[in-house]
C-alpha cells in the first residue's frame, strides 16, 4: 500500500444509519518475492563451497549469471538474495561479504568491486540444519536501497574471511559450467594478497541464487 493519508467512509446502520468520514494514516510497506535464479540439480562438494568457499579461511567467488536463468523484466529492484543448502552446526564465525551490480558481458572481472552494491556481515556456523532433502536459507542478505536490474546480466562478488574452516553445502547447477570462478586459501594475510597471489579456478556449476525483488504494492482507494 502507498503511505500517506487516506479517507475512509463508516456506515453505521441501527435505527437509522449515519455515514462518517475519517483520515486514516497508512505506513510505508515493502513487499518481495523470491526469484530462483538456477535449478537444483545438486550440492557443492564439501570442499568445493558454491558461493563461498568456507572450507578455507578465505575466498574470493565471481559469478555472472546469465540473463535467461534470471527471468525477471528490466526495471525490477532487487533487494536482496539467499544462497541455500545445508551444513552441520561448528563453533565457527566467517567475515562476509556480498557484491551485485548489473552486467553487460560474460567476460570475468576478478576482484574488482568498483561501483557494486555491497552487503556486509557476519556469518555464524553455530547453529547447522537443513539437508538435501530439505535445504534451509544458508546465507540472505539484504540490500536496502536495492539495485534495478537493467534486463542484463547479473555479476555477484563475494568473499570470505574466518579463523577456521567448515563443510557447507550449497544448492548448484549444473547446467552451467561457465558462469563462476574462485580462489581460495588458508595461506594469506588478506584478500587482496589473495587476489594478487592466488589463482583462479573455474567452477563447473552455477551456484543457485534467490532474488528477493520488490512487487508491486497494493494501493487502497475507494
Amino acid at each position: 500500500h502507498q503511505a500517506g493519508a487516506t479517507t475512509i467512509r463508516m456506515a453505521v446502520e441501527g435505527v437509522a444509519t449515519a455515514d462518517a468520514t475519517a483520515e486514516m494514516t497508512v505506513a510505508e510497506e515493502t513487499a518481495s518475492n523470491n526469484v530462483q535464479v538456477g535449478e537444483a540439480t545438486g550440492f557443492a562438494s564439501s570442499n568445493g563451497a558454491g558461493p563461498f568457499k568456507f572450507w578455507n579461511t578465505q575466498s574470493i567467488t565471481e559469478i555472472i549469471y546469465p540473463k535467461e536463468a534470471i527471468g525477471i523484466p528490466a526495471g525490477t529492484k532487487i533487494l536482496g538474495l539467499t544462497f541455500k543448502g545445508y551444513y552441520s552446526g561448528k563453533n565457527e564465525q566467517s567475515n562476509i561479504n556480498v557484491y551485485i551490480a548489473n552486467e553487460s558481458g560474460t567476460a570475468f572481472k576478478g576482484y574488482d568491486v568498483t561501483g557494486m552494491t555491497q552487503y556486509s556481515g557476519v556469518f555464524d556456523m553455530t547453529n547447522g540444519g537443513g539437508s538435501e532433502s530439505n535445504p534451509i536459507d544458508v546465507i540472505a542478505v539484504t540490500f536496502p536501497e536495492g539495485i534495478v536490474y537493467n534486463g542484463e546480466n547479473i555479476r555477484i562478488v563475494t568473499t570470505a574471511e574466518s579463523d577456521g574452516w567448515q563443510s557447507v553445502y550449497f544448492e548448484v547447477d549444473n547446467n552451467y559450467s561457465s558462469a563462476a570462478q574462485q580462489k581460495a586459501s588458508d595461506q594469506y594475510g588478506s584478500l587482496e594478497d589473495l587476489e594478487a597471489d592466488a589463482s583462479w579456478s573455474a567452477l563447473s556449476y552455477m551456484p543457485v541464487a534467490y532474488f528477493a525483488v520488490e512487487k508491486d504494492a497494493t494501493t487502497i482507494s475507494g
